[in-house]
């Protein structure tokens, strides 16, 4: 494996866990916003 593939390879992995982080993010927040307008 050259390291221009090694490399393509980690952005990609990369890219996806931002997006899963960010994803996450904001159901967590979403979740939040729904238990402060129902619970309290």
């Amino acid at each position: 494996m050259s390291d221009d593939q090694l490399l393509r390879e980690h952005q990609q992995i990369w890219k996806g866990f931002v997006r899963f982080i960010t994803i996450s993010t904001g159901l967590v927040v979403i979740t939040l916003a729904l238990m402060a307008l129902f619970l309290l």
